[in-house]
């Protein structure tokens, strides 16, 4: 009688089924990954010419140029210090997915004014026509200069477009490495190796310093437009004389 009232402590102390993983496909650095791919994609053929009624080159140029060195050295400071890359990295690839779409339309918005800008001179794009004699011509306040001034600032400010996409996607392969071995408890194979844990940084790394490097090279030449037609331009002298 007893027997058939005592408690089955057997069932009671066997293991429940074990809790079911999630699967790493659905980590957000991988999502990421084909959303930064797929917003490249999309947003390269853009050339913004308006933004809230306004010129869309002057306002979203700050993006690059603010955002681009901030990314830099946040990544070289996570490069230096793993661990904070893995607490760290996946704010870091959101931040570097926002600076990605900001170069692109700031990238874009240039190509837009310079076409408007070779459409009022009469001129292929980026090289305004020329109007007077040569000497005229080939002033560096002139025509002629703020065309080849215009002209570079634009290849810069490809380079830079190309630049920052490839640190973007670079970058987010980074972070799902680090986190797919976390994922793995270190048992990733080949993947979550420590030479190409070393080998993906060094890459991110020389990214950023180009990316850093063109956004000064890009900014500084648009700033010698800029400051260069508020300021007159034209060298300062006599008046030309007549004939």
């Amino acid at each position: 009688m007893s027997d058939i009232t005592a408690p089955a402590t057997v069932d009671a102390a066997a293991p429940g089924p074990a809790p079911l993983r999630r699967s790493f496909l659905l980590d957000p650095a991988v999502l990421l990954l084909p959303v930064a791919v797929l917003l490249a994609a999309i947003l390269l053929p853009l050339e913004p010419s308006k933004a809230f009624g306004l010129p869309a080159h002057p306002l979203l140029v700050h993006v690059p140029v603010v955002l681009v060195p901030l990314l830099a050295v946040a990544v070289v400071v996570l490069a230096v210090r793993p661990s904070w890359r893995l607490r760290y990295g996946l704010a870091a690839v959101v931040s570097a997915v926002v600076t990605m779409v900001g170069t692109i339309l700031a990238a874009g918005a240039g190509e837009a004014l310079r076409a408007q800008r070779s459409s009022r001179t009469g001129g292929p794009a980026g090289v305004p026509q020329q109007q007077g004699t040569g000497a005229a011509a080939a002033r560096p306040g002139g025509n002629g200069g703020e065309g080849r001034q215009l002209a570079q600032h634009a290849d810069l400010g490809a380079m830079l477009r190309l630049l920052v996409i490839l640190f973007a996607l670079a970058l987010i392969v980074l972070v799902i490495v680090d986190r797919y071995g976390i994922h793995t408890g270190g048992r990733g194979g080949v993947l979550t190796s420590r030479p190409v844990g070393i080998a993906l940084t060094v890459v991110v790394v020389v990214l950023a310093v180009l990316s850093l490097i063109w956004v000064i090279r890009t900014g500084h030449v648009g700033a010698q437009m800029t400051w260069g037609r508020e300021g007159g331009g034209a060298p300062t002298g006599g008046r030309r004389p007549p004939g």
